[in-house]
């Protein structure tokens, strides 16, 4: 493939990374040097080589300490790990996850389109796609990254009622995604797979509840149950509202009205490099590994 697992050296980077992994927690490519501990670039570098010259790691960490609970951890956290929210963990190298590579857009095949862009804000327009195919939360939030976009966001009571209309009253997933064990409304406990801010819920009476300790996604009930906001084990299959660019070939934009954000007086067209599959970073392409995969030791 021609690329390395993701070296990061910025916060912008840093989310970028975490918003690809959708939610899962995966390999990025730092490596310890020698046996000691530190934050830093005495004791860390990056398999590509870049400098070392930003960390994100959680707080008491890079630790290096077996655990009683782990018997691949005897002084061996020598690769890095990010978690769900994007902080940084030291882990044996041996443990099997997900991972995000970081390749050279040269080395896949590409074509231009054209995006619509907000002059103010800066953000891609987007709007609401149903997908009628019932798969658990992670099979179609990788779709919607391989799409070009994310399972739905909600910020407002009128995008909640448009993802409403758009599901045509089944249950859907969208992309809420719980933070850590603890169990509450708000932005404290939940965040977006896109990485939009979490200012607006519409959560059934008593949810969320965490049952069994094991609802760590959202998704909005169908139309005999309101069509409100429930925490569900993402295991669970149903359709979903994915959130997705506006791309001025894309038939869905021009046949229906699903846009998420629309200001004719503050639109101008730039272009927008498409990458199949994955998307462009800074001439380079962030992509999550469907398989696990085990780090090799360099």
């Amino acid at each position: 493939m021609g690329g390395n697992l993701a070296c990061i050296t910025n916060a912008g980077e840093n989310e970028q990374v975490r918003r690809v992994a959708g939610g899962e927690i995966v390999w990025v490519g730092g490596i310890r040097k020698g046996c000691g501990n530190g934050p830093g670039p005495d004791h860390w570098k990056w398999s590509n080589g870049k400098d070392w010259s930003y960390t994100n790691w959680r707080a008491g960490e890079p630790n290096n300490s077996p655990s009683s609970h782990d018997p691949f951890s005897e002084y061996d956290e020598n690769r890095v790990m990010l978690w769900e929210n994007g902080e940084w963990n030291d882990a044996s190298s041996l443990h099997e996850l997900s991972a995000i590579y970081e390749i050279p857009s040269t080395s896949l095949v590409t074509h231009d389109t054209k995006s619509k862009q907000n002059e103010i804000n800066n953000q891609p327009l987007s709007y609401y796609k149903f997908i009628p195919e019932k798969m658990t939360w992670a099979e179609h939030n990788n779709r919607a990254i391989a799409m070009g976009g994310n399972l739905a966001s909600i910020s407002n009571a009128v995008e909640n009622n448009k993802v409403k209309e758009v599901s045509t009253g089944v249950s859907v997933w969208i992309g809420g995604v719980r933070k850590g064990c603890g169990n509450d409304t708000g932005a404290d406990h939940w965040y977006w797979s896109s990485g939009e801010k979490w200012s607006y819920t519409n959560w059934i009476k008593n949810q969320p509840d965490n049952y069994q300790k094991s609802e760590n996604r959202v998704h909005m009930t169908p139309i005999s149950h309101g069509q409100q906001w429930n925490d569900i084990s993402e295991d669970c299959q149903f359709s979903a509202v994915y959130e997705l660019p506006i791309i001025e070939e894309s038939v869905d934009y021009f046949g229906d009205n699903d846009i998420k954000r629309k200001d004719s007086k503050k639109i101008k067209r730039i272009p927008f490099r498409r990458i199949f599959g994955s998307l462009l970073f800074v001439g380079k392409v962030l992509s999550v590994s469907e398989m696990n995969s085990r780090q090799k030791e360099k």
